[in-house]
């Protein structure tokens, strides 16, 4: 199933932008980045909770967020793309 990971992670302290990297990283191991904070992800429901539970235990529930979006496996047809595609913009990074 397609599954929407988005995130807003507290970068005021040299901390909070280390968690930061943190979730970046452990979302590239499970999907493709398609805007700063927001990954496209095909997870099954075990790879699902694997990654849920990876990232609950970085951020600080306090201050930041993370967000779970479950489009099902007929995602195709509820994602419409506009303009740029940040994933082509990041391949010269």
């Amino acid at each position: 199933m397609m599954v929407l990971i988005t995130y807003d992670v507290n970068t005021e302290t040299p901390a909070g932008r280390k968690r930061l990297r943190q979730v970046a990283k452990q979302c590239v191991n499970y999907g493709q980045r398609v805007q700063n904070s927001v990954f496209e992800c095909v997870l099954d429901s075990a790879k699902c909770r694997e990654a849920q539970h990876k990232l609950e235990h970085i951020i600080d529930k306090n201050i930041d967020s993370l967000r779970f979006y479950y489009l099902g496996n007929n995602y195709k047809e509820k994602v419409e793309h506009v303009g740029a595609n940040l994933r082509s913009m990041l391949k010269g990074f």
